[in-house]
């Protein structure tokens, strides 16, 4: 009877150190994936920060697309009519514009 409250005590050892490795394993397993979460979070992030500063460049980077890149900030045309009179054309960035009618 002895032996075999021994060998019952010995078998619920082994089965709660089973147990214990078992729950340790998930453990690890659970703190791993933590870890993988986050260092996926601390990538977006950073990401993020460097989609945020190439477009702060962009929008304080004079583009070669801006209208004012390419004409200047207006457009002038003058045309003459046979010495008898002149117009201007004037018109700037903002859609305002100005004619100036000469007659000579």
């Amino acid at each position: 009877e002895q032996q075999r409250q021994a060998a019952l005590l010995e078998q619920q050892r082994i089965d709660a150190q089973r147990q214990a490795a078992f729950q340790e394993q998930q453990r690890q397993a659970a703190l791993r994936e933590q870890q993988r979460i986050e260092a996926q979070r601390q990538a977006a992030l950073q990401e993020q920060r460097r989609q945020q500063a190439l477009l702060i460049q962009q929008q304080s980077t004079p583009s070669q697309s801006n209208l004012s890149g390419l004409f200047g900030s207006g457009h002038e045309v003058v045309q003459e009519f046979a010495g008898q009179s002149r117009v201007e054309y004037n018109l700037n960035m903002q859609g305002q514009g100005d004619v100036r009618r000469t007659n000579f």
